[in-house]
């Protein structure tokens, strides 16, 4: 993972004025899309009862799934607890984001376009291929 320059700490243990502490975890994966390299995959953070005597003890929830990223590392799709997805379409050369859309994943907003699923599949959008004619 150093290898990737990953910035994102793996665990954080912050205490709080009311000497409470919390547990934050950032579960990472190989992303087939971006060349195998390191992404993160889910967001843990600890229960309000954790028992932080030992690590393993910690009792966590799951926060936030990344599900899905394209080749220049830019996420597509994500997922808070809540189970509502929401998916980014990015512009401008794969550099900044131009649309983003909650209550859908990307596989059924590529769907309604007539598109593929595939990860790239956004790129064929009207709107994403005039962003790049337009960029200089």
């Amino acid at each position: 993972m150093l290898n990737d320059n990953i910035i994102k700490p793996v665990m954080t243990i912050e205490k709080n004025k009311a000497g409470k502490s919390n547990l934050a975890e950032n579960i990472y994966n190989k992303d087939a899309n971006t060349s195998n390299a390191w992404k993160v995959g889910t967001i843990r953070n600890s229960l309000l009862n954790a028992d932080f005597s030992s690590i393993s003890n910690v009792q966590t929830e799951d926060q936030m799934y990344y599900q899905l990223y394209d080749d220049k590392g830019n996420l597509l799709q994500n997922k808070a607890k809540q189970d509502i997805p929401t998916t980014t379409i990015w512009g401008y050369h794969q550099t900044l984001p131009i649309a983003q859309v909650q209550g859908i994943t990307y596989s059924e907003l590529m769907q309604i376009f007539g598109l593929s699923t595939s990860p790239a599949a956004y790129l064929s959008l009207d709107i994403v291929k005039s962003l790049i004619s337009t960029k200089t």
